[in-house]
């Protein structure tokens, strides 16, 4: 079905499987705020029949139960987005939580930081001073459980992914790639480049908040050594 406009200046809506329905924020001034926005209504306001709700970097997917996968239940859906995204524009924007992570540069846990000063044409303090101070977004959720791409990233990093993926990244390696940051909650295989480490566990079905970093949060990284890398592992 091709997308939908009901309202000026409101995003196409249109369906991409018998379940799936598409909110389309490209061209909008500021995609990812838009997305982030209508998400946290939908969490707060979800109707039974929708199964579940994924946000994009410009677009947001929402799943419908099997009772709704038809044409009429799709045009229910369909009704209530655009009734969503337009009382989420009046709504207060949810506050989204700051989380600081601790991390290392330590060598043996960064092992791109050199490529990435080379790449950059900068010392390796000045990366590590370039890195950690700025301030970062969640802007998607995806991958696997409790992984976050972070935009914010510094113009002077942007790194292409490395030619031959690693086997394993290890778990909480702090990574860079193209415009983006991001950290590794659990040990996987991996094309981005390590620049250090956290201790923190980004993903844990046991607690409440199951992801440590949740969508629209701030991040901000605070720097320790090695020791205290080491102690914050044990606890």
């Amino acid at each position: 079905m091709p997308a939908k406009t009901a309202i000026p200046d409101t995003p196409g809506i249109f369906t991409c499987a018998d379940n799936m329905l598409i909110v389309d924020y490209k061209g909008h001034p500021d995609p990812s705020s838009s997305v982030q926005q209508l998400y946290h209504y939908l969490i707060e306001h979800k109707p039974a029949y929708i199964q579940e709700i994924i946000a994009g970097i410009h677009t947001l997917a929402v799943i419908l139960l099997a009772p709704s996968c038809n044409r009429e239940g799709r045009s229910r859906g369909i009704d209530y987005l655009y009734m969503a995204i337009s009382r989420s524009r009046r709504t207060v924007p949810a506050r989204n939580r700051t989380v600081h992570l601790p991390i290392c540069y330590a060598r043996e846990l960064a092992p791109d930081l050199d490529f990435i000063a080379r790449h950059a044409q900068l010392e390796t303090e000045e990366i590590i001073l370039l890195h950690w101070q700025n301030t970062y977004q969640a802007q998607l959720l995806g991958f696997m459980p409790g992984f976050a791409y972070l935009k914010g990233l510094d113009l002077r990093l942007h790194t292409p992914r490395l030619e031959k993926p690693r086997q394993r990244v290890p778990k909480g390696s702090v990574a860079i790639a193209g415009e983006q940051c991001a950290v590794y909650p659990n040990s996987t295989p991996g094309g981005w480049n390590l620049i250090g480490a956290t201790p923190l566990e980004l993903f844990d079905p046991a607690r409440t908040r199951k992801n440590l970093i949740g969508l629209g949060d701030t991040i901000i990284f605070e720097k320790i050594s090695k020791p205290q890398f080491e102690r914050l592992c044990k606890k």
